[in-house]
């Protein structure tokens, strides 16, 4: 995307009347205060990065987050920026500032914007952020690192920050968000999901789950499990049939395939139970799907688990495939 400044369009010829009509016919795109651009900017999460990408500042938070390619809870309306050795928060025009105690150590440039480290990218939002909205960038870069297989040292990086903040604000929160973030969460809704099942008081679910038959063959790989109740769940999002469908397929025979997965699994004694962002926002009905799932699965013998092969690799759902998140 090309940035252009008013100056840049008044040495084109226009002048401040014009540059205002065509940002309200919609001709020229305002990223910030005198920075424009001709294209179309496609979405909110874009919009916010072509504004962040004017940012002479260091970027934090959510900004931060995004151009490191993490999702966050929800995109904020104002430019997230960093202001080291300060306290506190202010906003000046479109930017929100938050004083933060990061050294020089802690800044990266991406795309020719400063940024915070993603290490610190995530503590700031740990110390800044409610849990519900922290985990969710906390568990796409663990689930990220697991995959690259540099969980360990990420988890190092954060605790070794961590140890460091002891007296600063916001470190219990931290603390907790670092104990408790699970590298399995493979969507933002699948956060969701753990943190409110918890919530509701349900038993900690096993993630991403591989139930086999007695043959060896894979029945299928559920979100959530509770392998002692005979029970699985799974977010069942719409985005799985429609743009996150795999190449070459439709929604129709992914719905068909999903289908016969857990024709599957009841056959093999599961009782398998599906929820979807209604379910997760309005709290009552989550808590009604799982209350009716377990109830089902006590009136059933419990089905009988078989251990995956014993010439299985490395799970390949964690190492290859598509790229969740």
């Amino acid at each position: 995307m090309r940035y252009m400044t008013r100056s840049n369009l008044l040495a084109e010829g226009l002048t401040h009347g014009e540059i205002r009509g065509d940002v309200n016919a919609g001709r020229l795109t305002r990223l910030s205060p005198g920075v424009y651009a001709r294209e179309v900017v496609p979405d909110r999460t874009e919009h916010h990065l072509a504004q962040a990408r004017c940012e002479r500042g260091i970027l934090g938070l959510e900004s931060a987050a995004l151009l490191h390619g993490l999702p966050v809870d929800t995109v904020p309306d104002l430019i997230q920026v960093i202001e080291p050795g300060r306290y506190g928060t202010r906003q000046r025009r479109a930017k929100l500032l938050t004083g933060s105690p990061i050294g020089e150590d802690a800044v990266v440039s991406l795309q020719d914007v400063r940024c915070t480290s993603l290490v610190w990218t995530l503590v700031e939002l740990a110390r800044h952020r409610p849990v519900a909205s922290a985990m969710i960038p906390w568990e796409a870069a663990f689930n990220t690192a697991y995959r690259e297989g540099s969980l360990d040292q990420l988890r190092a990086d954060l605790e070794e920050i961590t140890a460091g903040l002891a007296r600063h604000r916001a470190v219990e929160r931290l603390r907790f968000v670092l104990s408790d973030a699970s590298h399995l969460s493979e969507s933002p809704m699948e956060t969701r999901s753990r943190l409110l099942i918890r919530e509701l008081g349900f038993p900690a679910p096993v993630q991403q789950y591989e139930v086999w038959s007695s043959e060896g063959k894979l029945l299928g790989r559920t979100d959530f499990a509770w392998p002692d109740r005979g029970v699985v769940g799974e977010y069942d999002g719409t985005g799985k049939y429609t743009h996150l469908a795999p190449e070459g397929e439709d929604g129709t025979s992914v719905l068909f395939r999903e289908k016969y997965r857990q024709q599957d699994l009841e056959i093999a004694g599961w009782t398998c139970g599906r929820w979807g962002k209604v379910e997760v926002f309005r709290t009552p009905k989550l808590k009604v799907v799982l209350e009716r799932m377990f109830a089902l699965a006590s009136k059933r013998p419990l089905p009988v688990i078989h251990p995956a092969p014993k010439n299985r690799r490395p799970p390949e759902w964690a190492l290859s495939g598509p790229e969740p998140w």
